[in-house]
């Protein structure tokens, strides 16, 4: 989601999100995108599935974290299919790199990496990664995600001043959960 939010800030509301997930194919979309322009951030499908929907669009992107689906991608070959792997950053970040090269990734997408990568590189990571799911409530959507749709108002205020005050907030849920975990 936070990777559809990212794009939104850089291209505006000419774009369509849908939410996908690794089992689905080119028919499970509600979108169109016959001759369109895709980016699947964080999510790949299989090279069946793959070699199905490149040939439809005019240019496939493909933002993902996972060495073993540069791998299996290896056998699409499309010169209209780009594929950025980097199993050090998280989709959030990557997709923040990618459509907003020039502006730092938010303070609180560099927190989720963190929990999400394990890395505990950031100060209070164990009781952000404790803390995050309860504040965020953040669950994978699927199906097409429209402008002014209530998720990206709700991520824009989360992420508002970097998500300093979200990071916080989800640190301080983390302490508690861990005070009633040892109670």
């Amino acid at each position: 989601v936070v990777a559809c939010w990212a794009a939104r800030l850089a291209l505006g509301d000419r774009v369509t999100f849908e939410g996908v997930h690794r089992a689905m194919t080119v028919d499970d979309l509600t979108v169109d995108v016959q001759n369109r322009v895709v980016a699947m951030i964080g999510v790949c499908w299989s090279l069946e599935a793959m070699q199905d929907f490149v040939p439809q669009c005019e240019w496939v992107f493909v933002v993902e974290t996972y060495d073993s689906v540069a791998l299996e991608l290896e056998h699409v070959v499309y010169p209209t299919c780009v594929l950025v792997v980097d199993p050090a950053m998280c989709a959030a970040s990557m997709a923040w790199n990618f459509f907003l090269p020039s502006e730092p990734v938010p303070a609180l997408v560099r927190a989720l990496e963190d929990a999400e990568l394990g890395r505990s590189a950031l100060g209070r990571s164990a009781e952000f990664a404790r803390g995050y799911a309860a504040v965020l409530d953040l669950v994978p959507l699927f199906g097409a995600i429209v402008p002014g749709d209530q998720i990206l108002s709700r991520l824009e205020l989360l992420l508002d001043g970097g998500g300093r005050a979200t990071r916080e907030r989800c640190i301080e849920k983390g302490l508690a959960l861990e005070a009633e975990e040892r109670a």
